[in-house]
């Protein structure tokens, strides 16, 4: 993959991910004020002058309905990201390495193995065994 498409499709994942944080921060502005007012409620229910059953059933329900209040914020703003970070990340590394083509890797893998010593010890005995150096 040439260097500038990774460059796009990594300006692409910030794209991404920027509009997910955007829309969990949109998300949250709405949930924290319904969260205050469940609260509220809860804590209105609590000190009421309602039968103690209703009281528990009616504060418990309120719990519910805050913590679903703020699933959604957390959520968008916790968990899609980071499929979008570890796609930015692999296009950063694959636009920083070393590509090559055909008759090059050999050229390549033959230069490196001349220039890499076989390490003394059991190896040594092992290559010499099998035709190596």
């Amino acid at each position: 993959m040439p260097r500038w498409r990774c460059r796009l499709r990594r300006d692409d994942a910030d794209d991404h991910r920027l509009a997910l944080r955007r829309e969990g921060l949109q998300a949250l502005a709405i949930g924290v004020p319904l969260l205050c007012a469940g609260l509220l409620a809860t804590a209105g229910v609590m000190h009421g002058g309602l039968p103690s059953c209703w009281r528990t059933f009616l504060a418990g329900s309120l719990v519910v309905v805050d913590w679903v209040a703020l699933w959604c914020p957390l959520d968008t703003l916790l968990w899609p990201g980071r499929p979008w970070n570890r796609e930015r990340a692999v296009l950063t590394h694959l636009a920083t390495s070393l590509v090559v083509r055909g008759a090059e890797t050999s050229r390549l893998t033959a230069r490196r193995a001349s220039s890499t010593p076989t390490p003394p010890g059991p190896s040594r005995r092992i290559a010499a065994f099998v035709g190596g150096r």
